[in-house]
């Protein structure tokens, strides 16, 4: 069988060769019209290209706390596990129109609720805190999801 290059007709092992030097494997060659390989393509993040600005931002977290921080132009919202600090700011522009000067990610650990089957995993969550530039604003009433 000549599968992958690993036997020859007669179906014995191919030896290596007279000068010592391996041939490439099969294996390894690039199949036109493939997909490339890590090794052949540039180091990118998983969550940056596929994503819409729907799938990064759940929802605004308005709880007493976060509400204190639209003072300080300071919003909470819980966002995609996957999602960067990138992913976030790019997904408040196209969702309000308004530029952000930071933004901070906080990852909440899953924890255990005890009932009376057992115990349970409550699952975790992002949050991101987004500040926006002084003067401006998020109407998180008039949210693009709700």
């Amino acid at each position: 069988m000549a599968f992958l290059g690993l036997f020859n007709k007669s179906g014995a092992k191919k030896t290596a060769t007279s000068s010592g030097a391996s041939t490439k494997s099969p294996v390894n060659e690039v199949i036109p019209g493939s997909t490339p390989t890590k090794e052949e393509t540039p180091f990118t993040t998983i969550p940056s290209g596929p994503f819409r600005a729907g799938e990064i931002i759940f929802k605004p977290h308005v709880t007493e706390k976060t509400s204190r921080g639209s003072k300080t132009s300071t919003y909470t919202f819980i966002v995609n596990h996957r999602a960067t600090k990138g992913d976030v700011r790019r997904a408040i522009k196209q969702m309000y129109g308004i530029d952000t000067v930071g933004v901070n990610i906080v990852n909440e650990s899953d924890s255990h609720r005890k009932n009376r089957y057992g115990a349970t995993r409550v699952r975790g969550r992002k949050k991101a805190m987004v500040t926006v530039a002084k003067g401006k604003s998020i109407d998180l009433a008039k949210s693009p999801r709700s």
